[in-house]
């Protein structure tokens, strides 16, 4: 078997090293089935679900994206751009940016926020398909969780909706077309 390279790294294929993205690590190891590196979760590799146990050592930690120290916004174009794409909504729950709605016996407006669509705290991602817009309920609700998958976020974020008492008062005209 040959060696793998990672990041200027090399390893055997036969072991295991703690992946790290951001801050976030995640234990990888060598499928001889699949002949490549797969995670482990949950004690099996997550590329046919065979069963591993061999925990990878401190002194494999391979850092697979830099963590910036800066939790920063994307640049204008890209801003234009993602609400054109999104057609003036949001990109988790769909009510357009500018609804006026009341919530907790307040009336408020949904605002556009820059998004991360994986938790800063855990990965301090700041590339630009980490970034969606998110109306303001939807950040506030999502805040800092970590998820598997956008439709998990989704259906988190559909369901604290349903659970709040918020009455539309005006959704603005349609901007698709």
């Amino acid at each position: 078997m040959t060696k793998g390279d990672f990041m200027g790294r090399s390893f055997k294929p036969t072991e295991s090293m703690i992946a790290l993205y951001g801050t976030t690590p995640i234990q990888r190891a060598f499928c001889s089935v699949c002949a490549s590196y797969a995670f482990v979760i949950d004690g099996k590799l997550q590329c046919c679900e065979r069963p591993y146990a061999a925990p990878a050592k401190e002194d494999q930690l391979v850092r697979f994206s830099e963590s910036e120290r800066k939790r920063k916004k994307p640049p204008p174009w890209w801003k234009k751009k993602t609400i054109a794409e999104q057609r003036g909504r949001c990109f988790y729950c769909g009510r357009r940016f500018g609804t006026v709605l009341i919530r907790k016996n307040k009336e408020t407006t949904l605002g556009v926020h820059w998004d991360h669509v994986e938790a800063w705290c855990f990965a301090h991602d700041n590339r630009l398909f980490n970034f969606v817009a998110s109306c303001s309920l939807c950040n506030l609700f999502k805040s800092n969780k970590s998820f598997y998958s956008i439709e998990s976020i989704r259906d988190y974020l559909m369901a604290r909706w349903s659970v709040e008492e918020i009455e539309i008062l005006y959704d603005p005209p349609s901007v698709e077309g």
